[in-house]
């Protein structure tokens, strides 16, 4: 089994390459901590050129809340499938939040079991 800090960076691995799919390019800076059966990641720059200018227009910052929805709706159990295959726990639920202040998107993954319990 993997160290926790090894399932760590694989997760920011694996947060960064979906990230580069979806949106076209990575974040600046992706930070991943477990902690007993949580896992809390942030990617710092998240936005992408096309959301930054819809942020300039009227209702633009609903308008990019509401695709990311969308996206994060239909990313999130390919998310948790390939998330369960990394640490080898059942993923009980992700959520996630973008921050457009800091241009932030912070994340949690609920495990159903500790980690610590799961990893050598």
């Amino acid at each position: 089994m993997k160290h926790k800090s090894v399932l760590e960076k694989d997760l920011n691995k694996l947060i960064t390459k979906l990230h580069r799919e979806v949106f076209g390019r990575g974040p600046d800076e992706v930070w991943v901590k477990i902690h007993r059966n949580v896992g809390t990641f942030s990617c710092v720059k998240s936005l992408t050129s096309l959301e930054e200018f819809l942020l300039t227009t009227p209702h633009g910052v609903d308008e990019v809340l509401r695709l990311r929805q969308v996206i994060a709706a239909n990313i999130k159990p390919r998310f948790c499938a390939e998330v369960e295959s990394l640490s080898g726990v059942k993923v009980v639920s992700v959520t996630g939040k973008l921050s457009i202040e800091t241009n932030t998107f912070y994340g949690a993954i609920l495990f159903h079991d500790e980690i610590e319990d799961k990893l050598s």
